[in-house]
């Protein structure tokens, strides 16, 4: 019960781990220009223009760093849980072999030691197996993770060059459209209906792209898988105790 429940808050930890990157981009307020009287908003949109692209270019560079510690904090939490299980297992092998040692020791006929090397070859193969179906289910479910954290990046940052062209097409109108002489009220107005729905876009094709169900489901197969593999080593060891209890009795 306790493993299960480990596993249940690993799963929880990894997703939040992976989709935390997303959550500059996904609070981003879109970009504010002071609302200026008269004239000013076409008077200041150059300056202005210019304070809204930093401000799209400094959250671009924040998602990045943090992309990265993410991505590093995730690898160090594999690194340990992958070293964590191999010290689980050199302990459990320790004492396996402690006790094979001891049965052999008590075998006193040939047929007993023949019994005692099939049921250690036995034991030995149902061990690997486990752990070979155990590794395999762990490694399907990290690179379906990776695979789909990669393409949601990938398209996010298709999303984010859509959004600063969008802004910088707004940039550019409102600029034409203050040189054509069109009232600064009416200007600011257009430009901040272009820019807002550039944002509205941008926040909702992300989403539209969360990764949060298909992550579940990668978790919801490693579970499968692994309780395939105990029940399998369940029936394996089973046999080989029956086995080897046979053979000592004739």
């Amino acid at each position: 019960m306790k493993t299960q429940f480990s596993k249940t808050i690993f799963s929880l930890a990894i997703f939040g781990l992976l989709t935390a990157p997303f959550v500059g981009f996904a609070e981003m307020e879109p970009v504010q220009m002071k609302r200026e009287k008269g004239s000013n908003f076409c008077t200041n949109i150059e300056s202005a223009g210019q304070k809204i692209v930093a401000q799209l270019s400094e959250k671009t560079k924040k998602f990045d760093e943090k992309k990265g510690i993410k991505d590093g904090k995730l690898l160090e939490k594999r690194l340990a849980r992958d070293e964590k299980k191999g010290e689980m297992r050199a302990g459990k092998d320790a004492k396996q072999d402690e006790r094979l040692t001891t049965l052999a020791s008590k075998a006193d006929t040939d047929a007993k030691k023949a019994a005692v090397t099939a049921f250690q070859t036995a034991m030995k193969s149902a061990v690997e197996a486990r752990r070979s179906s155990i590794d395999s289910a762990i490694k399907t479910f990290r690179d379906g993770v990776d695979a789909l954290i990669g393409g949601k990046l990938e398209t996010v940052g298709g999303n984010v060059i859509a959004l600063k062209s969008a802004v910088d097409a707004a940039i550019a109108d409102a600029k034409a459209d203050c040189a054509a002489g069109i009232s600064s009220a009416t200007v600011q107005a257009s430009f901040r209906a272009d820019v807002q729905a550039a944002h509205t876009k941008f926040r909702d094709e992300r989403t539209n792209q969360s990764v949060k169900e298909d992550i579940q489901e990668l978790a919801n197969t490693r579970k499968e898988s692994v309780k395939n593999a105990e029940e399998a080593f369940k029936t394996a060891i089973e046999q080989a105790r029956a086995d080897f209890k046979a053979a000592i009795a004739k």
